[in-house]
């Protein structure tokens, strides 16, 4: 992946016709700070693989901080430990006069 990304950085290099302007050193910095990035994308990449395998392996019954919402005499919302509760609901009177 790293070699790819050198190879089409340098082939662009040579087709602007600045490869007298750029040295060694630019060159082998460029790689370096590419390098760099590559390792924090591995580094990042799995972290999110562990997190997602994580997250699958955790039964949602066992999540207490999973908002449910059901119908019971109003609309509610709870966590699994009833933590947070919240109810919406109410009346209406609706009274009509036939003449």
């Amino acid at each position: 992946m790293v070699q790819n990304r050198t190879t089409w950085f340098l082939a662009a290099v040579v087709a602007a016709g600045l490869v007298g302007m750029v040295n060694a050193d630019e060159v082998s910095e460029l790689r370096r700070e590419i390098q760099q990035q590559d390792r924090i994308l591995r580094q990042m990449q799995s972290r999110l693989t562990e997190l997602e395998q994580k997250q699958a392996e955790t039964p949602a019954a066992a999540r207490p901080n999973d908002l449910r919402a059901f119908w019971s005499d109003g609309l509610r919302f709870e966590t699994q430990d009833r933590a947070v509760q919240l109810r919406i609901g109410g009346r209406i009177h609706y009274d009509t006069l036939w003449v």
